[in-house]
């Protein structure tokens, strides 16, 4: 992935946060709410991308809880999963995501792909297990932590320091594009993505910070488990 491409990735962002939000990528980083908010946001949107082959769209009439989202995105059936998906990046993603996390939580070695994807179920849910795959190259190689940690100096977002909120043209401006091409050199599972996902955990680490993402990520999982069940329950 060179820079040119990803340059489309931050285009094919917006375009999607549009779909979703019915706000551009801009209006989304620059919104009157926390950074956790923000990357919750986000977040999702790498969910959708992840999910969309085998997944069906439904518009809401209300923008849902607490992303705002205008649409959610229902799995289809095992059946319609193994003929829309197999040959998919999204599919080859998945099973990349579930041979990683198998290491962490063993039951995932015994699934299907298939419930390995309904075990993440909802977008946010597929954005948790993309994330926490992630977390021992960002996180845990201090080579890479320090590589991102640099580039995110420019804006002052190394460890956890609090600046105004940026936009998609100050993260180009300030080597975004050279960040992306940087982290899909060294951590394998983005060099099988669209570039829509790897602008998307650009933004993420520009609006976070390392410090912040490392511990956010930590616990997307959990966090995800725990709203599942009040929403069960209720």
């Amino acid at each position: 992935m060179d820079t040119e491409t990803l340059e489309g990735g931050f285009k094919e962002l917006d375009e999607l946060s549009q779909a979703e939000y019915r706000e551009t990528l801009a209006e989304v980083l620059t919104d009157q709410i926390s950074e956790h908010c923000r990357a919750i946001r986000l977040g999702r949107l790498v969910g959708v991308l992840l999910k969309q082959p085998f997944a069906e769209p439904e518009t809401l009439t209300h923008p849902s809880f607490p992303t705002g989202a205008y649409r959610a995105w229902r799995l289809v059936d095992a059946g319609k999963f193994q003929l829309l998906a197999t040959t998919t990046w999204q599919y080859k993603v998945l099973e990349q995501m579930q041979r990683d996390l198998s290491s962490e939580e063993r039951q995932l070695a015994h699934y299907s792909l298939y419930q390995f994807a309904v075990d993440a179920q909802h977008e946010r849910g597929f954005f948790a297990f993309f994330a926490l795959t992630l977390r021992k190259y960002i996180c845990g190689d201090k080579r890479i932590r320090n590589r991102v940690e640099d580039a995110l100096k420019a804006l002052g977002k190394a460890g956890g320091a609090k600046v105004p909120p940026i936009t998609p043209e100050t993260i180009v401006g300030a080597g975004g594009l050279i960040l992306g091409v940087y982290l899909v050199q060294n951590i394998p599972i983005l060099g099988m993505v669209g570039a829509p996902v790897v602008a998307a955990l650009v933004v993420i680490l520009y609006a976070l910070g390392v410090d912040a993402f490392c511990q956010w990520s930590a616990n997307l999982r959990t966090a995800e488990d725990e709203e599942n069940r009040r929403r069960d329950s209720s």
